[in-house]
């Protein structure tokens, strides 16, 4: 069966990236043919708006001294990204295949598709994906296909979809032959403002094994630096280098980092690490600390002790239903005071209890996407 793939764009972001590959691998596993839809943004100015936005531009900046002007940020966006994602292109290269790169999601073809899944990741967020009615086939409102959604996220714990958005999804949701999401409060989500039932999962990173993202790492030389807690913080804050201090006094261990994506520090600086190198740095790491879902997740992949820091503006229900999942809402922090939480950096992890759990709920995700594609 062609199944397109529907996700967010991507780009650097290796959750995002790993998560796209495990859903196509899993469903390649199954005999199927994937095809990731690659919505790419173009970085372009289109000429005939060129001269009156150059010119806006350009009085902003050296007329009305606004120097956050970027008068020719198309460009220097193109220029920062050829950069920064160098490193990750060869990833996308070899294993995000085979893909169909679109401007716009109307440029598809019915006859090349037999079915879609949406997901994962928060393209059901608005926030995220502002054309939201796309993320449930919109475009393809009339086409004989299946539907089905595979752990799309509404990254947020109460609903974001205004009121004609919410009309529009819920009448296309009923066209949807399997309906899951990522999060237990997208079950509610869905039942309250879809009028539908949805199915909790895992994220589609989770349905792979260690053992296939350890063969990942070992296609490429490593430039890791490993040490010993492996911090991956997308947004550095006072609270995650308060766990790094706590872990350094009481094992005596030393941070090791990945390259950042703060725009206040040098491009060279912001180059991403090889999706490889990303993986390889929860392998050898002792120690996780992190405010990401997907770092959290592959910390529950590779059996290693964390730290999430509950990123609120990127979603905290994310983080809570995750680590619920496994039983392991102690490894979470959320404000100052869980720092004194004794559970915190003393309790272990019972890693053969979250094997179980992981083993079971993978048996389940793969059964509900079998039969969501069975033509019976």
């Amino acid at each position: 069966m062609k199944i397109g793939i529907l996700t967010l764009p991507i780009h650097i972001n290796y959750g995002g990236i790993l998560q796209a590959y495990a859903l196509m691998q899993v469903l390649k596993n199954m005999g199927h043919d994937p095809i990731l839809i690659d919505e790419y943004k173009s970085f372009y100015l289109p000429i005939k708006k060129r001269p009156k936005e150059y010119s806006k531009r350009f009085i902003k900046k050296y007329l009305l001294q606004n120097k956050d002007v970027n008068v020719f940020q198309e460009r220097n966006r193109r220029r920062e990204l050829l950069i920064t994602g160098r490193n990750i292109k060869y990833f996308n290269d070899i294993y995000l295949q085979p893909k169909i790169p679109v401007k716009k999601l109307k440029e598809l073809k019915d006859k090349d598709f037999d079915a879609f899944v949406v997901g994962s990741d928060q393209i059901w967020r608005s926030k995220y994906y502002p054309r939201i009615e796309d993320a449930f086939f919109n475009f393809a409102k009339n086409w004989n296909v299946k539907r089905l959604s595979y752990a799309p996220s509404f990254g947020a714990g109460s609903w974001e979809y205004s009121d004609e958005q919410t009309k529009k999804c819920k009448k296309l949701l009923g066209k949807f032959d399997a309906i899951s999401v990522r999060e237990d409060i997208g079950v509610e989500l869905v039942s309250k403002f879809l009028d539908n039932t949805a199915t909790h999962v895992l994220d589609p990173t989770m349905l792979l094994s260690k053992s296939n993202y350890i063969e990942i790492l070992k296609q490429r030389k490593s430039e890791v630096k490993a040490k010993d807690i492996f911090v991956y913080v997308l947004d550095p804050n006072e609270i995650t280098d308060k766990v790094i201090d706590k872990l350094s006094d009481k094992y005596g261990y030393k941070p090791f980092f990945t390259s950042t994506d703060n725009q206040k520090v040098s491009i060279e600086n912001r180059k991403a690490s090889s999706v490889e190198d990303w993986l390889r740095s929860f392998y050898e790491a002792k120690y996780v600390v992190t405010d990401s879902f997907h770092a959290t997740a592959f910390s529950i992949i590779f059996n290693k002790p964390f730290v999430s820091y509950c990123n609120k503006e990127r979603g905290a229900a994310r983080f809570k239903s995750l680590l619920k999942e496994f039983n392991l809402e102690h490894r979470m922090v959320v404000d100052k005071k869980d720092l004194d939480n004794s559970e915190l950096l003393n309790k272990e992890v019972d890693w053969d209890s979250v094997n179980n759990i992981l083993e079971k709920r993978i048996f389940q995700c793969k059964k509900f996407i079998e039969e969501g594609l069975n033509d019976e």
